[in-house]
Formats: C-alpha cells, sequence, structure tokens
C-alpha cells in the first residue's frame, strides 16, 4: 500500500501536480514520520515553489535519515546552486558523486557550478565526463559552451550550444546563450532572433509585461500609437532609446514607458511622442513591445545600427546650469565611473574600486569630477582632502542632469555601466573600461564600438588584469592633456 501511495504521489509530481503531490507526502509521514524519500520530496516541492531555505532545511532531513542516498545530495546541490552558493554546491555533488560514481547528472551538475566558480578546466572536464555517459544528454554541452564564452572564446561556444540544442531543441536557456554568442560575434540578425527566447527561459528576471493589446510585427503603424516600455537596466534603455526614431518612420505615435529617472532624457529623442513614467496612467496605445525586441523586429544588421549621435541631450535649463558652474574650468576636464549596480550578474568583474584609478589623480593639466552613484560613491570620502577629484554624483538626482554635465565634459572615463552607454549616446568622448570578455555588446576584440562612434574601448587583456587597462589609459590621458 506505502509503495502505491508513493507511486501516486510521483505521478502527480511528475505531471506537476505540486498540490496533490505534496498532500500524499504528507500523508505518508502521518504514518511513518521517518519516511526519507518522502521528506526529501517534499523539500523538491518547496525548491520547484523557489522556497529555497525550507527545502535546504527538509532535504537535510532526509540525508540525516538516509545518508547514503546520492539522489538527496544532488538535489540538495541544485537548492544551493539556486541561490549562488556555488561552493556549498560543489560540496553536496561531490558527496552525490562518491556515492554513485557514474551519476551523470551529478557529473553535470558539478561541471556547472565549478563553471560558475571560474573554475573552467575542471567543469568543462566534469562536463565531458557526464557525455561520455550519456551521449545524448544537453546540459553537459550548454554548461561547456557558456565555459567556452566565459573565457571569451565564443567562435568555440557555438558548436557546443548547437549540439545542446540539436539534443533539445526547446531548451530556452541554451538559446539565450547561443543569442549571446551570436551577438557577440556580431551576428545581429540571428543573434536578435535567439534573444527572444529570454522570455521563456525562467532564469530571464526581467519581467515580461502583460497587456492586451497586441505586439508589433514591424509593419507600418498607420498612425496607430506604439507603446514601447524598457524592461533591463538603464544602460540598456538608453542604448535602444536610439530605436524609436525608426519607429517613428513606419507612421506612428511612439509612446515610451520608463523608469522615472530615464524620463526627461527620453523626452529628447527624435521621434518620441510621449514619455511616461513607471507607476503612472498609461494613455491608450494600439501595439506594444518591449525595447530589446526592436532590433529583432527592424532586421538589424552590424552595418544597420542606427548610430548617428548624439540622439539624446540634457533638459535646456540644466544645460545652461551647468555651464555656467564649469565653463571656468581651464584643464582637460574628465567624468570618473567606477563601479555599477551591485545587482548586475557580472558586477564582481566589470566594477573596480576608485583606488585603482589612483594614477589618473596625478596627471598634469585634468581635473576629474566623479560621476559615481550609489554605494560606491562613498569609496570618495577616503581621498585626501585635496580637490583631485570633485564630486558630482552627488548633486544629480536623474539622468537628465547628469546628461548635462556630461555635456560639459571633455571626457568620460568608465567602467561598463549606464554612464559609458549615456556618454555615447550624448556623442561625447567615452573611454570604456571593459573586462577580458566583456558584455556581447561590445563584441569581439574592437577597440571601437559600432554603436557609439565617439567610444573608445580598453580591454582587459587577460581576466582580472584592470592594471594594465589602467596603465594604457593613465598613458593616453597624460597625452591627451598635454594637447589641450
Amino acid at each position: 500500500m506505502e509503495s502505491f501511495t508513493i507511486k501516486a504521489a510521483f505521478g502527480h509530481h511528475q505531471a506537476g501536480r505540486l498540490d496533490e503531490a505534496e498532500a500524499i507526502y504528507r500523508q505518508i509521514l502521518k504514518a511513518n514520520p521517518r519516511h526519507a524519500v518522502a521528506i526529501h520530496y517534499l523539500g523538491v516541492v518547496a525548491f520547484q515553489r523557489d522556497q529555497c531555505e525550507r527545502a535546504i532545511e527538509l532535504i537535510q532531513q532526509s540525508i540525516s535519515l538516509d545518508p547514503r542516498n546520492a539522489d538527496f545530495f544532488n538535489n540538495l546541490g541544485n537548492v544551493l546552486n539556486r541561490q549562488k552558493r556555488w561552493e556549498a554546491a560543489a560540496d553536496a555533488f561531490e558527496n552525490a558523486l562518491a556515492l554513485r560514481p557514474r551519476f551523470a547528472d551529478a557529473m553535470n551538475n558539478l561541471g556547472g557550478v565549478l563553471v560558475d566558480l571560474e573554475r573552467y578546466a575542471e567543469g568543462i572536464e566534469w562536463c565531458q565526463r557526464a557525455l561520455a555517459i550519456r551521449q545524448d544528454y544537453s546540459s553537459p554541452c550548454h554548461n561547456i559552451g557558456q565555459a567556452m564564452f566565459a573565457q571569451n572564446r565564443p567562435a568555440e561556444a557555438l558548436p557546443w550550444l548547437d549540439r545542446a540544442l540539436q539534443l533539445r531543441p526547446d531548451d530556452a536557456q541554451a538559446h539565450f546563450t547561443r543569442a549571446l554568442v551570436l551577438l557577440a560575434l556580431g551576428r545581429l540578425r540571428e543573434g536578435f532572433g535567439e534573444y527572444e527566447w529570454r522570455w521563456k527561459w525562467d532564469g530571464f528576471t526581467a519581467p515580461r509585461r502583460s497587456f492586451a493589446q497586441p505586439v508589433w510585427d514591424g509593419r507600418e503603424l498607420g498612425g496607430k500609437t506604439i507603446l514601447l516600455y524598457t524592461e533591463q537596466g538603464y544602460g540598456d534603455a538608453i542604448q535602444f532609446a536610439r530605436f524609436a526614431t525608426m519607429v517613428a518612420q513606419r507612421g506612428g505615435e511612439i509612446v515610451i514607458l520608463c523608469p522615472p529617472g530615464l524620463r526627461n532624457l527620453l523626452e529628447s529623442v527624435r521621434g518620441i511622442s510621449r514619455v511616461v513614467a513607471e507607476d503612472d496612467a498609461l494613455p491608450p496605445f494600439d501595439v506594444q513591445l518591449p525595447m530589446l525586441s526592436l532590433p529583432y523586429v527592424l532586421g538589424i544588421e552590424l552595418g544597420t545600427i542606427p548610430a548617428q549621435v548624439p540622439y539624446l541631450s540634457a533638459p535646456a535649463d540644466q544645460r545652461a546650469l551647468w555651464r555656467a558652474k564649469l565653463e571656468a574650468e581651464a584643464a582637460l576636464i574628465v567624468g570618473l565611473v567606477w563601479a555599477g549596480s551591485t545587482q548586475h550578474a557580472n558586477d564582481r568583474n566589470r566594477s573596480i574600486r576608485l583606488s585603482q584609478l589612483a594614477p589618473l589623480a596625478s596627471i598634469p593639466g585634468v581635473k576629474l569630477f566623479s560621476l559615481q552613484k550609489g554605494e560606491q560613491a562613498a569609496e570618495l570620502a577616503s581621498l585626501p582632502a585635496d580637490g583631485r577629484i570633485a564630486d558630482l554624483g552627488n548633486q544629480v538626482q536623474d539622468f537628465g542632469q547628469t546628461a548635462a554635465i556630461v555635456e560639459q565634459l571633455d571626457l568620460v572615463i568608465s567602467v561598463d555601466t549606464a554612464m559609458a552607454h549615456l556618454a555615447g549616446a550624448l556623442g561625447k568622448k567615452c573611454w570604456t573600461l571593459i573586462t577580458h570578455r566583456p558584455e556581447w555588446r561590445w563584441l569581439c576584440g574592437r577597440t571601437d564600438s559600432p554603436w557609439y562612434p565617439t567610444m573608445r574601448l580598453f580591454r582587459q587583456p587577460t581576466a582580472g588584469d584592470w592594471q594594465s587597462v589602467i596603465e594604457q589609459v593613465a598613458g593616453e590621458l597624460r597625452q591627451l592633456a598635454a594637447a589641450k
């Protein structure tokens, strides 16, 4: 009877009927409170409901009752992996493999967390071991592709992702990773097509808005109103706002929905009829589209990126205010940003410390202004009180005000943040400091950007080597100041 009850619970569980499965697991535990399998699968149900702490508690309880069960350790690793507790997850997967050495799922899972820990060679080795056992296993192929891409080897990543999708064509995460690889390789039309899979991957955190109006498919608008809405970071919104002008050429009225801090900046984009801040009432509209879908709908390729700058401008009153404040500066005036949002998935690699930019502060003929916002701006307090870096970030509240400052500068030096996009969109000279394997938008190996003609890219020669980048920037800045 008990085996039949567990079998019934598994049937509900595998069919996704979590409430029914949970009810049966609890019935089993009323009769036998030490039933390790029922406790374990209650933990799995909690995990599937994203109740990770409860899942860990239950799975660890099942392990204490049955410490020889490799599946229990494997699922514990899966929960820890979702929490990005990768070291602990690796330990759990290793425990599973100690109990069942040819456990292909645990091999693949261990390989995946080792890739997340940037232990790429080890991660690839474990994934290849999993493939040696199960040649039709798509997930290790995806993990190897991710490892190659993370090492700035996109051309080598692509065949692995293709293989993953041959084995599992509906794998949304593999499609999403393949999109990033194609975009990094400059294959924009294909890449943006694959990027539409982001909405089907549960790891994509930007919420898709639910509107009754249909999604725009690119056809002529014929006077209709289209709502374009931001979906990810500030930098993405600034980068993709350029496409609103192309949409307006299709004969429609353009309404932009964006965070409040971008409102008065995006109002300056040619072709936009109205900008609405989030939480404000929306005007009537006929069709809608997220902004990062515009290149796909418009059929953009590398050679057709609309890169006429500036395509943004600061509000006139703010421009006059900051012109009056900064026009007396005789030195080369340079804005600095050294860190982005800590919520960014790759922030630990893309952001630096202010102290690493110290060589720039001693260059003759240069006046540095901090445009840094957020908690990292507190690093300014650690500098000597000699005025070498003046803080302007604390004087602005939105991107329109920041744009007014940037328009008065000679140069912006920034890590890969929204500030780099803002400077580029304003047509301002911008030096962007990027990691060895940067965001897809900076492509591979280039020192220029097809998105921003006035931008120059300073790339890490190897992973983590900011010193070489900053030494190069300091040398170039010294020459620029001397020539002014």
